[in-house]
């Protein structure tokens, strides 16, 4: 039994308590914990306490929260090395994870400075912005952005996009691309990008962009990836 505590360090305890709750199955990833209201009276806490501990493992990425549903168990991240130029669904197939792939919207578009300054390019240019969600296990992940050079890839927005996007772009441009430049660093996901993911606003993400060249080198495509901050971890091998 926890007994309850009134020094200003409660928030760990309780931390401490659910962690090693969660890590011995009492509850099992994707399962709901209790609610706020129920652990104050579990613990005898105030809920700002209680709230404080959840945060705290929500950084951990142990748990994570569903916009007026709860918190949830977290479920074991995806290892991926980003320096291997393999398709992301192919690795969460590896994982035995169920990948999924949904197309919110595709248009032409001007780039604005910034934009264009990662193509590399001065003047105006006109990309291709596809807008995707990525489900594992029919739970949504990531919200991504790919913005492709519409000289490149002329009428993208009137092609089946079924397949992943490097094998598109190899099947119908015969453009064979690959990664030149990957940044990655946390974020905090702004009220759009959480509502797509099923997350409260500023709930803590990680952010991906990719630079990825054709076969002279040129930048034909940027990506910017929003992922749930517990779904993956970086494994660099040598």
């Amino acid at each position: 039994m926890f007994e309850p505590v009134t020094d200003q360090r409660q928030y760990l305890r309780i931390r401490e308590f659910l962690a090693e709750q969660i890590e011995h199955g009492r509850w099992h990833p994707g399962e709901r914990l209790p609610s706020e209201r129920t652990l104050c009276e579990q613990f005898d806490s105030a809920r700002t306490t209680i709230r404080q501990a959840l945060l705290h493992l929500e950084g951990e990425g142990l748990v994570f929260r569903k916009d007026r549903s709860g918190w949830f168990v977290s479920f074991p991240r995806i290892t991926y090395d980003p320096t291997h130029h393999i398709n992301f669904a192919r690795i969460v197939e590896l994982h035995g994870r169920m990948p999924r792939w949904e197309l919110i919207g595709i248009g032409r578009v001007r780039a604005g400075p910034r934009l264009a300054s990662f193509f590399e390019h001065r003047g105006d240019l006109d990309v291709f912005r596809m807008t995707t969600l990525c489900s594992i296990d029919d739970r949504r992940v990531a919200l991504q952005e790919y913005f492709l050079d519409a000289e490149v890839f002329p009428d993208l927005d009137q092609i089946s996009h079924e397949a992943p996007l490097t094998d598109t772009l190899r099947k119908h441009y015969g453009v064979q691309t690959e990664q030149r430049r990957i940044t990655i660093r946390p974020t905090r996901l702004n009220e759009w990008q959480a509502h797509a993911l099923g997350l409260t606003p500023s709930a803590p993400g990680l952010f991906i962009r990719r630079l990825k060249v054709e076969r002279s080198g040129r930048v034909v495509e940027v990506d910017n990836e929003f992922w749930r901050h517990d779904i993956i971890e970086f494994s660099i091998e040598k």
